[in-house]
């Protein structure tokens, strides 16, 4: 049976939110023989080292796209891949603290959501490696377990095509050690709250407030999918942290929308840091 197409993603994050980053992707070889594989990361992603399935450093050419704040990938493999065979490359190196910001005194969220843009499902599997002493305040939908003295969180998860995988989880660090300080603004509340189940449809706005004062006249409300709210007016602040859109729903119905999202990072704080991105979902209910 067909290898699906997997990644592996393990990250190890230190107290100031960077990581050490390892990425493992499989598939099945089919059709030619391969000789060349492509893939792309976010670019707060640095990978320096790359590997065949057999653990033979492989040639890779790297660019970058500053629009799409991704780096892309072009691999030389050692020899070719015959139709059939298990295609493996992994790739090592280091991840900025972009997907963690501090929440509180002593407090660290991680915040990411990965589309892999590829023809067929992807099955994902993440794990992630806490600082050591950390302590979990909540990891929905992640496993976790003690490790070496560390606590370890991880998940299998099968992402569809066109879809995407969203991880949230919050943590703190032992007595003594200072979390590393935001790069970025984080949504701390939402109207309508991330997945309400009804929502009333009379609703006539959606707000975001962040955990930091916002940059005026700047925002990025994104639509990734048909599920985007109508909006009936121009996006505005009403104050220096929360921004409104002015919207009109429909009764029982989905809405998905981002805060921020891939080279959409107009929500900034005043000292130009873009907020962290966050994936806001809800369902109104029937018209009351």
């Amino acid at each position: 049976m067909p290898l699906p197409y997997t990644q592996v993603h393990v990250e190890e994050l230190a107290a100031d939110g960077s990581g050490r980053h390892r990425s493992v992707t499989m598939q099945t070889v089919t059709g030619h023989p391969a000789t060349t594989d492509a893939w792309m990361t976010a670019d707060f992603i640095h990978m320096d080292r790359f590997y065949d399935g057999d653990g033979v450093a492989i040639p890779v050419v790297i660019s970058h796209d500053a629009r799409s704040h991704t780096f892309r990938f072009a691999a030389q493999l050692v020899a070719p891949i015959q139709p059939g065979d298990p295609l493996v490359v992994d790739a090592w190196g280091t991840a900025e603290p972009f997907s963690v910001v501090r929440t509180g005194a002593d407090e660290l969220l991680y915040s990411f959501t990965h589309k892999p843009n590829g023809p067929a499902p992807t099955r994902r599997v993440e794990v992630y490696r806490l600082p050591a002493g950390a302590t979990v305040i909540e990891a929905p939908g992640l496993a976790q377990r003690e490790r070496d003295g560390r606590v370890e969180l991880s998940r299998v998860a099968t992402i569809p095509v066109g879809s995407t995988l969203s991880t949230r989880f919050r943590y703190t660090l032992p007595a003594g050690v200072t979390p590393g300080a935001s790069l970025g603004p984080v949504v701390a509340t939402s109207s309508p709250a991330l997945n309400d189940p009804d929502v009333d449809p009379a609703t006539t706005e959606i707000r975001v407030t962040f955990n930091a004062d916002m940059a005026d006249h700047s925002w990025s409300w994104v639509q990734s999918d048909a599920n985007y709210p109508k909006t009936t007016g121009d996006a505005h602040y009403i104050d220096a942290r929360t921004c409104v859109l002015p919207v009109k729903l429909k009764p029982n119905a989905d809405y998905h929308l981002w805060i921020n999202h891939s080279a959409y990072t107009n929500f900034r704080s005043t000292d130009g840091k873009p907020a962290v991105p966050y994936e806001l979902t809800f369902h109104t209910g029937a018209k009351r």
